[in-house]
């Protein structure tokens, strides 16, 4: 699933655009950028395909960046059968709903303990610095203990797989 999500930092918003793996939550591509719009979608977009050509479907919210030819096109070219989700139905990406809000609760106070007060960056540079926030999460999520289907709460990853 493709997903967007704003973040406010430093008296700016940015969107968080986001591929994520619906099955296991995971966040496998996110970029940040100024604007949500139809080139920063397809631009996520090809370098999901690039790096994840097995995968054959993909969920995609009925927003006007991901609705139009450019994606329609890529994902078509590509193999992928491309899933709208029905309006006003927030729980057809809950997993990806669910992420950006766990992504967001750590992400803020992350950034603001390496920056106490605004670094008076350009806004590129500021986006970079969430990039790489994000990249770090990323790493670590598979870390984060998760409720587990007797109750107990484990982290996840290869220690815990089943063979």
């Amino acid at each position: 699933a493709i997903d967007t999500s704003h973040f406010h930092l430093f008296g700016r918003t940015f969107y968080l655009i986001t591929v994520f793996e619906l099955g296991g939550r995971l966040n496998l591509l996110a970029r940040v950028f100024l604007r949500e719009n139809i080139p920063a979608v397809v631009e996520v977009l090809e370098k999901f395909v690039q790096a994840f050509p097995g995968i054959g479907v993909v969920v995609i919210d009925r927003g006007t960046p991901y609705l139009n030819e450019d994606v329609k096109s890529l994902l078509e070219n590509n193999g992928q059968v491309r899933l709208v989700c029905p309006p006003a139905t927030p729980t057809a990406k809950a997993a990806c709903e669910r992420h950006f809000r766990t992504l967001k609760k750590v992400l803020r106070p992350a950034i603001e303990k390496v920056f106490p007060q605004d670094p008076n960056w350009e806004p590129e540079q500021i986006a970079k610095v969430l990039e790489m926030g994000i990249a770090v999460f990323q790493e670590l999520y598979r870390q984060i203990p998760q409720e587990g289907s007797t109750g107990s709460r484990r982290p996840r990853g290869p220690q815990n797989s089943i063979p």
